[in-house]
Order: structure tokens, then C-alpha cells, then sequence
């Protein structure tokens, strides 16, 4: 087989290789460009910006800050009367909760004071005060009375209040089963009454809170507390637990905005930052900006075109959005993508409800202020070099890895060693396993990158220093650029582990497709052959129930009979002494079967070992028994008729055989002798001369070949004679030998004999076991390659002699060991050498006669024959 370098173990390694590296390349620097620069960079043909402010993430940072802003701006606005913070400022709960609103007005029964709020959401508690707990009381017309507990046992204990049909020394452990009892009493048990004896409450329990609730550290506008309110207005009636909770939300909701209204005043401070902004309210005439000197809302025109126009004669970028399209404005060095702005319009039309309005953000792009900005601007300068070199090396990984893999794809399955596809170790998986691998490797590579993507993204949220905390969250948890080094590592080894795995499965479902074993390896068909397997065997059982079905029904009435009775007699009523009858009839057919099956089992066995005349008794036998009882005597009947007419018809042909050949044999012998006579003639014509040459050896040909079809139908016959007497093996091999000698130098055949110096003993018959050696030797005379060796090897054991005989063939060998021992098989197909075809048959039954073997072992053109005896020892 031809060898083909890039199919080579070596090849494929390199290319395995080189496959791993292109992938961790591709990755490592796809992250790097992504988290530094921007995804956008990842093209090629990109044109890299030369400063921080020309990239695309700069006006995504712009866009991000510009969102918190008018976040901060507008959520603070609320909280406000005339400008500044309000904390005498009713907020309605239910309003606050439903549209975000605060009017001032308390319209739902319950609202707080916003500094009360505000307190309360910066010490904001959960309370287990035994004394607090709320105890509720139903009353009959379904509406509630709640109390404090200690006001309830208060009550109690007074007699103000009173449980019904309950002694005085009862009150204390049912006081306790109240307090202790979270739910619901649908009966009277905890029912209370007045002093007078009227049902005030039909029950009464703990309202719970899971053991807590939230400590009321002030007081709602118009009430002591919410119980108060509960009890008072029906809207709150049977909603306590619910009014709590609502509470507690507008405490975290006002605490979260006022949080970030006052972080983001904080971090956009005029001197901490480079960015300026302004936002103008027409509507309420109100400014919006982190500049002092433009919160004058009568200068707000112009003080909006004085940030613009700072903007353009300067180092800065700036955009500016209306509530119309046409009226956006922009100087930015990086491509501007309005999309990203629109929807900031739309929040401040509809959840702001503002009509009319102006907003602009500007950064001073000379970064006079080392704020987060800045850093970002130094990193940018550090890694610009860099990004158009990550971006080819990106696309030159992916095309040797699609190279590489495509180049693995071809030479998969294929060996220098074996013809054919080659499957490993793995292709003996199920198929499934494969393709899980193939979903491991991706789905490992994939959640890495999505589990570490909160880390990188620019928007990650880390603590920083408390002043600016917010600015930082904004502007992106890490500095542009700074991706750790031991990130990029382990996304390395990350990526070559799912490289490994994903070309583990891949390459091998590439073999199975090339090999046409995907299907066939694959669990599910296994699956479906089980299932398959299944039902046929459900199938086999439903038709052979179907054609059995008569004696399946007599069957299945019986045992229904049989249960029946049993189930009288345990239900009592006397058939007791019926059931024992039916077991012990049961018992005595039972036993009567299993004798009669035996019988039938011992004529089958006696049959099969050859006693074809052999007859079931059958007088004592029943029903199925019986018949094939019958059955099984007439397939004997059959048995010993087919045996008698083979023995017929194998005599028969013998006596053909024989008859045949001696009627041959009579003018073969006239015509042997006749040959003879005119050979001593001397003719001188040679043509005369070699007529009778051929005449000569076609008849000996004849004869021979006669000889050994008698012979052969003696010995298939059983026909023959055999002296068996002890024989020294050893001499015989040596006298074949010689008798062979002349015609193995006739073919240049040269005999090499490996024989035992002392005797070895077998018993057999000497005629025929010299028949058999001659056969053998002159097998191996005709058909040896001209020009090699022969060799006759014998080998002793303790209880055997093994002698063999091997050559090798002149002409291919394209049948079976098996078949040349046949009748009339020659290995020579195209039978241009003399032969009958008899001669190893004739050995082999000759051998086998006299208890010994006989074997035929090719490999190739090696011929070689075996004839193994049992050893005479003395």
C-alpha cells in the first residue's frame, strides 16, 4: 500500500496542533479587541481611531451617562417644591406605587412625609416585640377588628373582652393559643364576647408576618399607625398584611431614587468632571445642568448655544436631542449612530411627560480633569497601537483553524497502516456521547465567556471610592483596556479544553459518516431495537396465544374455576371441604402430567440417540400428551424409513461404483498390455513412438483413477479391512521419502526432514498408512512452486505424533482448507497438471478411520497438511 504523507499520524498531530493554537489565538484576542476597543474593531478593514473620543464606545459611554443623568434629573424633580428638596411633601402610597407620582395630597388614606421616608428607608427595621403583635378578630358581617396584643389581653384580662364558654381559669392558656395560632378558625372556638355576653368576633388569631413585620418608626398622616388605619377606613379592612408590605416598598423605592438623585448631582460635579450637561424644561421652565452658572432658566437659550459653540471652537464632543429628529446636533469624532439616541427621547416624552425640552451632553476631549474619562483616554492611547494587529490576527486564527479543520475533515479515518476508514477507540462510543462532546466543548468555550462577560463588559458594576461610586458604575466597571492577564489565560485554556472535546466528537462522527457507522453505533437505535425486540416478542406471544388459543381458553377456564373456588371457600360458606378436593385433584393431574412428559422426554432422547425404532408407550397417556406421544413415534416411523432407504441408496451406489470399475478395468488391461506390446516394436517413426508414450500414460492415468474411486467408495462405505498393528512412523516417512526423491528433483524440489532419530510408535494399518503418505508426498509433487523447499517435520508429545508436510503452492490458492479435502477438488483450477482429485479425500478418510486427524492449514500460498496419531508407549 502506497504511503501518503498528509495522511500520516505525524500530519495529523501538526494539524491537531495547529487547529488548538488558531482557536486560542481567534479567542484570546477577540475578547482583548471586543472588551478593549469595540466589537466593530473586530473587522479588518475598520478604520482604528486615534483617540479615545473617535471610538464608538466613547458615545456609547456618552449615552450610558446621558440615561443616568436624565434618570437622577427627572427622578428628583418629584421630590421637590419649588426647586428644592420638599420633606413636609405628602406621598400617597397607593399613588407612589401605581404611576410613580407624587401630588401631596393623601388620597388613598395612607401617605407619609417624604423626610419620614427618608429616615425611615436609612434605618429601616423588622420587629418580633411580642407587645406589637397584631391579633384579628372577624367579625360576624366578615369585616375585622385588628388590636396590639398587649391592648388584646389588656382586654381579657379586664373582662372587657371575654372568649365564649370558656372559665376564668381557662382565659391564660387560651390567651396563648390565640398568640400562638397563625391562621384562620372557621368554627367559634376562639370566639369573643362582650361583658354582657354579646358575640362581638366568631374568631380570632395572630396575623403573623412569618414572626416579623416591619417596625412602624413613624406614624402615617391622620393615624397613630396602620392598625388604626385598617380599622378605620374600609378600603384598608382586611388588607393589613398587604398594607405593610406596600409600605415597605415605597420606603425601598424612595430610598433607590433619592440615592441615585443625589449620587448622580454628586458625581457629575462641576470641577470633578469633564462632561457638562444641561437639560431645558419648557414645559415647567426649569434647568437641569451640573454648571452653576447656567441654572438661570431665563438664560437657558443661550446659555444652551454657549455649550454648543465651547464645543465646536474647541477640544469637545458634544450631542444635543429635541423632541424632534430634525433638531439632533452632534460633533463627535466617531461615527454617530442616532438609533442609540432615539429611544432617549422617548423616555423623557413618555414616562417624563415632557413636550418640550432640550437636552446636551459635552465632554472637554483635552480631559483637563483626571476623571474616569481621562483614564479611559490614557488606556486608549496605550492599547490604539495594538488593536489593528489583534484584528488580523483574529481573522488569520480563524482561517488556519477552518484550514486546519478542513484538512482533518478530509484525512479522518484514513491510515498509512489499513485500507479502509480506521476507527479509534472513541468511534466504538455511542453516537450520542460523541455529539454531547461536540455540545461540551461549545457550551463550555460559550458559558465562559458569557459567566466572565459581566466581569469585562464595559457596564460591570465594582465598588470604587464612595464619592464616585455611581460615575464609575456608568462609565464602565473596568478602565478601558485593563483585561487581567490571568483572564486571558485561563479564556486559553478554556478554548483548547473545548477545542479538544469539540474535535474529539467531531472527528470521530466524521468517521462514522465515512464508515456508515453513525446509525449504527447510535444509542437511540439501540433504544428503538430494544423497543423493536419488544414488541415482536409481544407479537410472538399474541399470535402464539391465538394459535393456541383452544387449549389456552381450557386452560384459562380451569384456573378461573380453581380461583373461584378458592375465593368461596375463604369467604366462608361451607365450600372448604370442595377447595381441598379440587388441590388434591389439582396435586394428582400435576403429578400425572409431569410422568406423562417424562416418558415423551425419554422417548425423544432415545430416538435422537439413534434407537429410530424406538416406540413411546402410549396406553397409559391423556389428552396433549398423547398426541405427541404419537407424534413423536411416527417421526421415528419416519426416521428409520429415511435411514434405511439412505443406506439403500448409499449401497447401491457402491455397487455401481464397483460394478462399473471392474467392467472399466477389463479393457484397461488389454489396452495397458497392448501399449506394452507395441512399445517392444521399436517403431522408428517418432511420431508412432510418441502416440504410444501418450497412449501409455492416459491409460495409467485411467487406472489409477479407477483404483481410487474404488477405494474412496470403500472407505465412505464402510466397505474395508483394517490390520492394526503397532508401526514404526518414522521409518515409513523416511521410505515415502525415498520413493519421492525422483520426482521432487524432477521439479527442482529440494525435501528437508526433520524426523525423530529413535522409532515412533503408533498403531495402524501399514498399507494404508503408507496410502496415506503417498498421497500426501505426491500432492505436494505435483503442486509445489518449482525451484523451493519441502518440508517434513515430526513432532512428539506425550500422547501423540504429529506429522506435517509443507509447501509452498505454484498456483494461487482460492478455496477453503475445507474444501480440499472434498471429492474431485484439485487447487489447481485451471487442472493442467494429472490428478484425480481424490488423493487428500482418500487420506483424509483414511486417517480418520484409523483414529487419527487430519488438517489443512493455508496462510497465502503456504500449503501445509497435518496427520496427528495417539502414541504407542512400551
Amino acid at each position: 500500500m502506497k504511503k501518503k504523507w498528509y495522511q500520516s499520524a505525524a500530519c495529523k498531530g501538526i494539524m491537531l496542533v495547529v487547529a488548538h493554537v488558531s482557536l486560542i489565538t481567534m479567542v484570546i484576542c477577540s475578547i482583548w479587541l471586543a472588551v478593549a476597543a469595540g466589537y466593530e474593531y473586530l473587522n479588518p478593514f475598520a478604520e482604528v481611531p486615534k483617540t479615545y473620543a473617535g471610538t464608538t464606545v466613547f458615545e456609547s459611554d456618552l449615552n450610558v451617562a446621558a440615561y443616568h443623568i436624565l434618570g437622577g434629573a427627572m427622578s428628583s424633580e418629584k421630590f421637590k417644591t419649588d426647586g428644592k428638596l420638599d420633606r413636609d411633601k405628602l406621598v400617597d402610597i397607593e399613588q407612589y406605587l401605581d404611576d410613580g407620582t407624587i401630588t401631596g395630597e393623601n388620597e388613598s388614606g395612607v401617605a407619609y412625609k417624604l423626610g419620614d421616608l427618608m429616615d425611615w428607608s436609612d434605618r429601616m427595621t423588622w420587629g418580633d416585640d411580642e407587645e406589637q403583635t397584631v391579633i384579628v378578630c372577624r367579625k360576624p358581617d366578615g369585616t375585622y377588628q385588628y388590636y396590639h396584643w398587649s391592648d388584646f389581653r389588656t382586654r381579657i384580662n379586664e373582662g372587657e373582652l371575654r372568649f365564649i364558654n370558656t372559665s376564668t381559669e381557662e382565659t391564660s392558656s387560651m390567651l396563648e393559643e390565640v398568640r400562638d395560632y397563625y391562621g384562620d378558625y372557621s368554627d367559634n372556638y376562639f370566639g369573643i364576647s362582650d361583658a354582657e355576653g354579646k358575640i362581638l368576633y366568631d374568631s380570632c388569631w395572630n396575623l403573623g408576618y412569618n414572626g416579623e413585620r416591619l417596625d412602624e418608626a413613624f406614624a402615617p398622616d391622620g393615624a397613630v399607625d396602620l392598625v388604626e388605619i385598617a380599622n378605620k377606613n374600609p378600603d384598608w379592612n382586611g388588607r393589613l398584611t398587604e398594607l405593610y408590605d406596600r409600605v415597605e416598598n415605597v420606603i425601598n423605592r424612595i430610598g433607590n431614587e433619592i440615592g441615585i438623585a443625589e449620587s448622580v448631582e454628586e458625581s457629575w460635579k462641576e470641577g470633578d468632571t469633564n462632561l457638562s450637561y444641561m437639560l431645558i424644561d419648557n414645559d415647567h421652565k426649569r434647568v437641569y445642568t451640573n454648571r452653576e452658572a447656567y441654572r438661570n432658566y431665563k438664560d437657558a437659550e443661550e446659555n444652551y448655544e454657549k455649550l454648543k459653540h465651547t464645543a465646536d471652537g474647541g477640544d469637545a464632543s458634544y450631542v444635543s436631542i429635541a423632541p424632534s429628529l430634525q433638531q439632533f446636533e452632534a460633533h463627535m469624532d466617531s461615527e454617530l449612530r442616532p438609533s442609540e439616541w432615539q429611544s432617549m427621547v422617548q423616555m423623557l416624552v413618555q414616562e417624563y411627560d415632557l413636550k418640550d425640552f432640550q437636552f446636551i451632553i459635552s465632554v472637554d476631549t483635552t480631559y483637563p480633569i483626571q476623571d474616569m474619562l481621562y483614564e479611559n483616554h490614557v488606556n486608549y492611547e496605550k492599547i490604539q497601537p495594538y488593536i489593528e494587529n489583534m484584528s488580523v490576527l483574529v481573522w488569520v486564527g480563524l482561517g488556519s483553524f477552518i484550514l486546519s479543520a478542513l484538512w482533518l475533515t478530509v484525512v479522518a479515518g484514513r491510515s498509512n497502516r489499513t485500507e479502509g476508514v480506521a476507527l479509534s477507540m472513541v468511534d466504538k462510543w455511542p453516537t450520542e456521547l460523541t455529539l454531547i462532546s461536540i455540545g461540551t466543548g461549545i457550551g463550555i468555550l460559550i458559558g465562559w465567556i458569557a459567566e466572565r462577560g459581566s466581569v469585562w463588559g464595559r457596564y460591570s458594576y465594582y465598588q470604587y471610592e464612595k464619592s464616585n461610586e455611581y460615575v464609575y458604575q456608568i462609565m464602565g466597571g473596568r478602565f478601558m483596556g485593563e483585561i487581567r492577564g490571568e483572564d486571558l489565560i485561563m479564556t486559553g485554556v478554556v478554548a483548547a479544553i473545548a477545542c479538544f472535546l469539540g474535535f474529539l466528537g467531531y472527528l470521530s462522527i466524521v468517521r462514522r459518516l465515512k464508515a456508515h457507522t453513525f446509525w449504527k453505533s447510535s444509542f437511540l437505535r439501540m433504544i428503538l431495537k430494544w423497543i423493536r425486540s419488544i414488541w415482536r416478542f409481544l407479537c410472538r406471544i399474541c399470535r402464539t396465544f391465538w394459535k393456541n388459543r383452544g387449549i389456552v381458553t381450557k386452560r384459562a377456564i380451569v384456573c378461573a374455576g380453581f380461583l373461584f373456588l378458592h375465593y368461596l371457600a375463604f369467604a366462608g360458606g361451607g365450600f372448604v371441604f370442595l377447595m381441598l378436593i379440587a388441590d388434591a385433584a389439582a396435586v394428582i393431574s400435576l403429578l400425572g402430567d409431569a410422568i406423562a412428559k417424562q416418558k415423551v422426554k425419554t422417548g425423544i432422547q432415545r430416538i435422537a440417540d439413534g434407537e429410530v425404532e424406538y416406540q413411546i408407550p402410549t396406553e397409559h397417556l391423556r389428552g396433549d400428551n398423547k398426541e405427541i406421544a404419537e407424534c413423536v413415534n411416527h417421526i421415528g416411523e419416519g426416521l428409520n424409513a429415511a435411514v434405511e432407504q439412505s443406506l439403500k441408496s448409499e449401497r447401491m451406489k457402491t455397487d455401481l461404483i464397483t460394478n462399473v470399475s471392474h467392467d472399466i478395468k477389463t479393457p484397461l488391461t488389454s489396452i495397458i498390455n497392448y501399449v506394452a506390446l507395441l512399445k517392444r516394436e521399436n517403431f522408428e517413426d517418432p511420431k508412432i513412438q510418441g502416440y504410444l508414450d501418450i497412449l501409455d500414460a492416459k491409460s495409467q492415468r485411467l487406472k489409477t483413477l479407477t483404483e481410487d474411486v474404488v477405494e474412496a467408495s470403500k472407505i465412505s462405505s464402510g466397505n474395508i479391512h483394517l490390520e492394526m498393528i503397532d508401526l514404526n512412523l518414522v521409518e515409513i516417512v523416511q521410505q515415502t521419502s525415498g520413493e519421492f526423491l525422483e520426482k521432487f528433483e524432477a521439479r527442482n524440489l529440494k525435501l528437508i526432514s526433520n524426523l525423530p532419530e529413535r522409532p515412533v510408535l503408533i498403531r495402524a494399518d501399514g498399507r494404508r498408512m503408507w496410502r496415506i503418505l503417498a498421497n500426501v508426498y505426491n500432492n505436494a509433487a505435483k503442486y509445489a512452486m518449482e525451484g523451493t523447499r519441502i518440508y517434513a517435520d515430526m513432532v512428539m508429545t506425550d500422547n501423540t505424533v504429529s506429522f506435517s508436510l509443507k509447501n509452498i503452492s505454484e498456483q494461487p490458492l482460492n478455496i477453503s482448507a475445507d474444501e480440499l479435502t472434498e471429492r474431485f477438488i484439485r487447487g489447481d483450477i485451471s487442472r493442467s497438471t494429472e490428478g484425480s482429485g481424490l488423493g487428500l479425500s482418500i487420506a483424509k478418510n483414511l486417517t480418520e478411520r484409523q483414529n487419527g486427524e487430519f488438517k489443512v492449514y493455508l496462510d497465502g500460498d503456504l500449503f501445509k497438511i497435518t496427520i496427528i496419531f495417539p502414541r504407542v508407549r512400551k
